[in-house]
């Protein structure tokens, strides 16, 4: 009590909430996330608010629950994928039933799919010597070994063969599910 909600709220915030709050009846509520300042800093809060009539000047109950460090965390993590995205290093995910469930703009380039196709793909269709037959024993290893560097073939949507170099990581992800991250490299045979 005693703050005007425009004090509470970033400028650019307060059409929105000026709108949310004029469609307010008796018993109905509303969220929204906004920026506040803090200790001379902004964070983030999820501001609900109660319609409710607490005296004669007060409309509504404000709560205020801070989120900042979820939103830092969705910040970062969006980075990320971005700098995967943009890699210059094809890299793909595999899941255990070796299907195809990322891949970044190098790998698309590489083989001259789009993304859309090549997440509808398995090893299989893309990588001659991993057939259909073997997938179970090569994912056996792959999950036995942890990280693996080995020569192998491509097939790129024209039916070229690529030579390529697979540097393949296992990933755990919270729930269980387990992946395997493969980063390609054209592949250099060793001189003697």
């Amino acid at each position: 009590q005693g703050f005007h909600w425009k004090n509470l709220l970033r400028h650019e915030f307060h059409a929105q909430y000026e709108r949310e709050l004029a469609k307010l009846s008796d018993g109905s509520s509303f969220s929204m996330e906004v920026q506040t300042p803090y200790n001379n800093d902004w964070i983030y809060l999820t501001v609900t608010l109660l319609s409710a009539r607490l005296s004669a000047g007060d409309r509504v109950q404000w709560l205020g629950v801070d989120i900042t460090a979820r939103k830092e965390l969705i910040d970062q993590l969006h980075f990320i994928k971005h700098g995967v995205e943009m890699s210059y290093v094809p890299t793909l995910w595999v899941s255990e039933n070796a299907e195809i469930v990322y891949v970044n703009q190098a790998v698309c380039k590489l083989l001259g799919y789009s993304k859309e196709e090549l997440t509808k793909l398995h090893v299989w269709d893309i990588n001659p010597m991993i057939p259909r037959d073997i997938w179970e024993e090569k994912w056996a290893w792959f999950q036995q070994e942890k990280d693996v560097t080995f020569p192998g073939e491509y097939k790129t949507k024209t039916g070229e063969l690529l030579d390529v170099e697979f540097r393949l990581s296992n990933l755990v992800h919270p729930d269980g599910r387990r992946y395997n991250v493969v980063f390609v490299s054209n592949y250099q045979p060793q001189t003697a």
